[in-house]
């Protein structure tokens, strides 16, 4: 989350699904259910706060994470079109 920021995920205390420092645990963890329902919750807010041609491309990503990373290379300031 270097260049992209995500200041309205602290109120849910969720960052930590976009920047990836919570990752997911094994399927046989007893908090594996919670992260599952949480990843769930933060990478449907990503897809649904998009428009729909950048929601499709995104849909693909299993972890808010991913989404998130995508989304910030997408937007990234490289990715700009560029003037002559």
């Amino acid at each position: 989350m270097a260049s992209c920021h995500a200041h309205g995920l602290e109120a849910k205390n969720t960052p930590c699904f976009v920047d990836g420092s919570l990752s997911c645990p094994v399927s046989t963890s007893s908090n594996y259910p919670q992260w599952i329902r949480c990843n769930s919750m933060v990478r449907s807010w990503l897809i649904h706060f998009t428009i729909p041609i950048i929601s499709y491309c995104i849909l693909r990503h299993n972890s808010s994470n991913d989404v998130w990373n995508d989304l910030c290379e997408y937007f990234s300031p490289c990715n700009a079109p560029r003037t002559i």
